[in-house]
């Protein structure tokens, strides 16, 4: 179709409606090569159609067509896609992980090195991906890039700046355990002095409880099982750097990766409502229910824009890991192990066959197989996960059929159960109602004493359709259906 000029916007939206979702893609990119001002921008309402094509090419697998545009945009318009990067160049960033291509990773990370705490969210799902995929390098230069303007920002919560810190003292202590396994010697008054930087306390005392879990075997005997039932915490530590150690020497994972694994399944158990008396073995501690294990991995994966869907599948497929670790290092029994494993295996069956786009969190097959899962398993699953890039569905030519708010919205709700559906219904009514009392002129009351300006604080205006569909829950995968035991 023939360049249309965006310097009519009404014109423009009219003939971008009448469109087919593939002249409607032909003229977001004609659109982002013409020059463009942020009123023109706002009038074309171009973040959210950019944002509403994306998802479009990545329902249909056109990935290379999303990437081609999200390279245009940062080619032609640097300015716009600064204020929309964070959302956008995520796609950019998951999928070149997949593909393993880390220099154009590292291109996809630009603006979340330069702005980490623009949308700080989004920088720490994205620092999430990288742990996961143990690209180590690029989450350290990251975590490094935004240690200081996170620790620094009146705009985010005090102490978001250590999950950055957490990445780069893991790394830290992998290169002390590599110098460790080369007979070297570590300079622990320079390892204090360098965590000192990232917010670490100053104190050899916790130094030295890292220097004696690298030079000690973690084993099961009395010492430690009294220390498990008198500060479970501490034991907890010294389990944790056995098994990144058992890591790196069996599975050839770097402590950043296997760090984020161990987290996942520790925070699990731990937000289990158990009394602590009943938690005070290994045994006792490591053992759960079904029940709780699948409505935290459906709590984490199931909404439509989860912030932590990649660490419900870390937990998940990474629970095999930390379970084979604690059986070989005799903390929990046989028994405890298998119903584990057993578990895991049915949730991670019922989600394999449910679960849309797995691609995005193949991860989980860059890692080394797990001792108790089979090669031929793995390369089996490993195939579902590439499987749901295709198959690669052409984009409608239909006239007419194009991509709108209300079709967006309407998509979300296929994937909606009919009590949600009714909810955003209700929300969506609201707002109706909230927009044409907006637009009566307002008269104020007649009052004896008039409040000073500052005091009133006006009603918050409701979200708006698209982003209140974005937070409602999407179809969970099915329970895996186990009973308690």
């Amino acid at each position: 179709m023939m360049t249309l000029s965006v310097a009519n916007p009404e014109q423009w939206n009219t003939e971008y409606d009448a469109a087919s979702v593939k002249q409607q893609y032909d003229m977001l990119l004609d659109a982002l090569s013409q020059p463009l001002t942020p009123d023109l921008i706002e009038d074309l309402d171009l973040g959210l159609l950019l944002a509403m094509m994306r998802d479009e090419l990545v329902h249909k697998n056109q990935l290379e067509k999303a990437v081609a545009l999200l390279h245009v945009l940062h080619q032609q318009q640097p300015e716009f896609h600064q204020a929309e990067f964070p959302f956008l160049d995520s796609l950019l960033i998951e999928y070149f992980l997949y593909k393993n291509d880390l220099e154009q990773v590292r291109e996809g990370l630009g603006q979340f090195l330069l702005n980490p705490v623009e949308d700080i969210d989004q920088t720490l799902m994205t620092l999430d991906y990288l742990k996961l995929y143990d690209a180590r390098d690029l989450a350290i230069e990251l975590c490094q890039a935004a240690y200081e303007p996170v620790k620094d920002s009146p705009m985010v919560i005090r102490g978001t700046e250590m999950e950055f810190s957490n990445v780069l003292l893991y790394d830290r202590m992998q290169r002390a355990y590599e110098q460790l396994q080369q007979d070297e010697s570590v300079d622990w008054d320079a390892f204090l002095e360098e965590t000192v930087r990232y917010g670490f306390p100053k104190k050899p005392k916790w130094i030295a409880e890292i220097q004696q879990s690298l030079t000690t075997e973690v084993e099961k005997n009395p010492a430690f099982l009294a220390q498990f039932k008198r500060d479970r915490a501490a034991a907890l530590r010294t389990l944790s750097i056995g098994f990144y150690q058992y890591m790196a020497k069996q599975k050839q994972m770097s402590f950043v990766c296997s760090y984020a694994i161990w987290k996942s399944v520790v925070n699990f158990l731990d937000n289990r409502q158990i009394p602590n008396k009943k938690l005070s073995q290994p045994e006792l501690y490591f053992a759960f229910e079904q029940d709780d294990l699948d409505y935290t991995v459906h709590q984490m994966i199931g909404g439509l824009l989860s912030m932590t869907q990649a660490i419900g599948f870390g937990l998940l497929w990474g629970m095999s890991y930390v379970y084979d670790f604690l059986l070989a290092k005799q903390m929990i029994s046989d028994q405890v192990h298998q119903q584990a494993m057993t578990g895991i295996h049915d949730l991670k069956s019922a989600i394999v066959e449910d679960y849309p786009k797995l691609w995005r969190f193949d991860f989980v097959h860059r890692w080394q197989p797990p001792d108790s899962v089979s090669a031929e398993e793995f390369a089996a699953e490993a195939s579902r996960f590439a499987a749901s890039l295709e198959p690669v569905e052409p984009l409608s030519d239909e006239p007419g059929g194009g991509l709108t708010e209300q079709s967006f919205i309407d998509s979300l709700k296929r994937h909606m159960p009919p009590d949600v559906q009714e909810a955003l219904a209700q929300l969506m009514a609201k707002e109706d109602n909230f927009a044409e009392a907006d637009e009566e002129e307002y008269v104020p009351p007649i009052v004896r004493f008039q409040e000073p300006d500052y005091d009133y604080e006006p009603p918050k205006k409701p979200k708006s359709a698209l982003k209140l569909a974005s937070e409602l829950p999407d179809k969970t995968p099915k329970s895996s259906k186990r009973k308690k035991r």
